[in-house]
């Protein structure tokens, strides 16, 4: 197979890098553990150029992708397969482009939780209850919610943006805490200074 650096040299010409990234940046923000090792396809339009297509998004949010029946996976679930060598030849521009997202509020828990509940304002209650009653088998129908998503998208996104580089300058943040780091054990915890200019402000463990 080839190198890293063979593959680096000839990426533009064999995958869509804008397509890339956002695949990459969508499975990191959601943890969408399916997709890591399987459930994706790379597609093309002239046989050329190539971009990953995803489906099956039943694992997200740190869902158990096996069974739905528990929280599985702790913030810091990250990257397998092929990911992490494209990844690592993208990772300039996907810092750019995280970072981008967050400062327009796009990436952040204020405009997930506005899209959660304009999503579940269009059923009524009765429609909830009916789909409950139909569906009796869904293993998370008592785990899940908007609760849940928000509690484990808050500690995502603090992990992110360590893992992303991206500080929030507006805030003058110069010091941050990353929660579960990849090189720790799930439920450590270490601590990164950014050096960036501003105040210190102390985030609680």
């Amino acid at each position: 197979g080839k190198t890293d650096d063979e593959i680096a040299a000839d990426f533009d010409k064999y995958y869509n890098r804008t397509e890339i990234i956002d695949t990459v940046l969508l499975i990191h923000v959601f943890a969408l553990a399916d997709l890591i090792g399987k459930n994706t396809l790379l597609t093309t339009w002239d046989g050329k150029t190539w971009s990953p297509l995803a489906f099956d998004l039943d694992s997200i949010c740190g869902l158990a992708p096996w069974d739905g029946r528990s929280i599985a996976y702790d913030t810091n679930v990250t990257l397998n397969g092929f990911y992490p060598r494209l990844f690592s030849i993208v990772i300039e521009d996907a810092k750019k482009r995280y970072a981008d997202l967050r400062r327009k509020d796009i990436f952040s828990i204020s405009n997930l939780t506005k899209l959660l509940k304009e999503q579940q304002s269009k059923f009524t209650l009765d429609l909830f209850k009916q789909e409950q009653n139909k569906w009796v088998g869904i293993p998370s129908k008592d785990l899940g919610g908007i609760l849940q998503i928000q509690q484990w998208f808050i500690a995502r996104l603090a992990w992110l943006d360590c893992l992303y580089d991206y500080v929030d300058v507006d805030l003058g943040v110069k010091g941050q805490k990353t929660w579960n780091p990849p090189t720790l054990a799930v439920g450590a915890s270490q601590t990164t200074t950014i050096n960036v200019p501003g105040i210190v402000k102390n985030t609680p463990t």
